[in-house]
Order: C-alpha cells, then structure tokens, then sequence
C-alpha cells in the first residue's frame, strides 16, 4: 500500500527503466523500440503513488541547474528562429521550458530533416493529426509544430548545431 491519504498501491518501476539505460549504454535510437513499448503501458496503467526508485532519481536533480540551461538554451533558440516562428509567445518570471516550439509553414519536413541528422524532435499530438480535419488549425499546428530539444544535456554549441542543421534545411 501507498503512503498518504488514498489507498493507492505504491508504483513499482524499475521494469520500466530499460529504454533509459539502453540509451545510456547504446544511444537514443536504440532505446527507442523499448521506449514505445514502455509508453504503451502507460494506457493501461491505473493510478499509484511514485515509486521508491523515481522518487530517489528525482530527489537527485538540481532543479535550478536545470531551470537556468534549459532557459539559457532557450533565449540561444529564440534569439535565432523568432522572426521565422509563427507561434509568438511571451515568457513570464520562473517559466522552465521542455522545448522550444517553432511552428513553421514546412514544419513537418523540418521534423524529418532534423532527425534525418539526428536531432530528435517528438511528434506531439498524433491523435489531433489523424482525427482533425487536414484543412483545420488544429492539424496544422500538430503536423507543423518542432518542439526542438533544449534540455539541460545540451549547452551553446548543442544549439548552434540545431540552428545550423535548421539553416541548412531552410536555405540550402
């Protein structure tokens, strides 16, 4: 039983941490097969209380290291790809972005250029893409939309190497 104030079972999930060690071991794509099937778990799971193994590995991070790279990776990012954004947004006070959106017109093809040289950027929103209408706002924005990566894994010159991968795709 879980601790608290519900009756909820304890999580356990270390059965789940193949795709992370996996990508540690052998790199992103190769974990990547494991990390779907794990996610597909996810649907069925009922609701517990985090387990003892993520709640030691989330105690370990230091937040606000990761809050000032990833805003630091940010700026690098908006400073270079505002004007071509066509998502304009404002940040407040004590925002940490998980990435970078750029909505651009061909931002699909964009998503697969930049994984074609291996920058990984999700696919947010696959249901929107096959339950919305082609024409609609929506679909556009869930086919369009690159969440570029800004974690605190990378610095300055992870971000000038997107930036450049993005130049290459946009001018040749």
């Amino acid at each position: 039983e879980g601790s608290g104030s519900t009756d909820m079972p304890t999580d356990q999930s270390v059965s789940r941490f193949g795709h992370l060690l996996q990508r540690i071991e052998s790199g992103a794509e190769y974990g990547y097969s494991l990390y779907l099937d794990n996610e597909s778990r996810f649907d069925e799971m009922p609701v517990r209380h985090m387990s003892a193994l993520t709640s030691r590995i989330l105690s370990s991070i230091d937040y606000a290291t990761v809050a000032r790279i990833r805003n630091e990776n940010f700026s690098i990012l908006h400073d270079a790809l505002s004007e071509m954004n066509m998502l304009q947004f404002n940040r407040h006070e004590g925002d940490v972005p998980m990435a970078y959106p750029l909505l651009l017109e061909k931002g699909a093809d964009l998503r697969s250029y930049l994984i074609e040289h291996r920058i990984y950027v999700p696919l947010y929103w696959k249901n929107v893409l096959e339950q919305s209408p082609e024409k609609g706002w929506e679909h556009f924005l869930a086919k369009n939309l690159v969440a570029l990566p800004l974690d605190q894994r990378y610095g300055a010159s992870e971000m000038e190497q997107i930036l450049q991968t993005i130049e290459k795709f946009m001018y040749g």
